[in-house]
């Protein structure tokens, strides 16, 4: 019985390798909802009949200035999903700026209008890593203009825009 024992605590202490927990590194991922946008056709044509061609947002993005973010993060991925009923196209920029208001990174979305006013799907993702993801992480405000392409066609339908982030850490 003696024996049995022996060998059984020197033998999963023979293969314990402690310095193996220097390798070791967590890598979470975390999802964050950036904005949304609901258009209609009340975002761009009066009661005059006057149209107005943009819709502007900005969000303060307090998060990034987090220790964690500054030092861990390794990589985003936007993801960008609008939902179209209007005939006519949009160009959403998405501007990251600094403290000072200036750009720090920026993204550009063709969204193509409806051919028959039915709502239409289109996802649009962006990784950062590298340099442009040092430069985002100077961020503290997003600023988000949607252009609508008028045309000859009536003004009508909806967009939906929606904008998701996840953000990948190593520890």
């Amino acid at each position: 019985l003696l024996l049995g024992m022996l060998m059984l605590i020197t033998g999963c202490v023979r293969d314990l390798d402690l310095d193996q927990s220097e390798e070791v590194a967590l890598k979470p991922k975390y999802d964050l909802d950036l904005f949304r946008l609901d258009l209609n056709q009340d975002n761009f044509v009066y009661a005059d009949g006057s149209k107005e061609t943009q819709v502007h947002q900005v969000s303060h993005l307090d998060f990034i200035n987090d220790q964690v973010v500054q030092q861990d993060l390794t990589q985003i991925d936007f993801d960008f999903k609008t939902v179209n009923s209007f005939t006519q196209g949009f160009q959403a920029i998405f501007k990251f700026l600094d403290s000072s208001g200036n750009e720090t990174y920026s993204i550009e979305i063709n969204v193509p209008g409806s051919a028959d006013g039915s709502p239409q799907d289109y996802v649009y993702r962006e990784t950062l890593t590298g340099e442009a993801l040092q430069a985002f992480k100077t961020s503290v405000d997003l600023d988000v203009t949607a252009f609508i392409t008028l045309d000859s066609q009536p003004v009508n339908g909806n967009l939906k825009f929606k904008s998701k982030a996840l953000f990948y850490f190593e520890f």
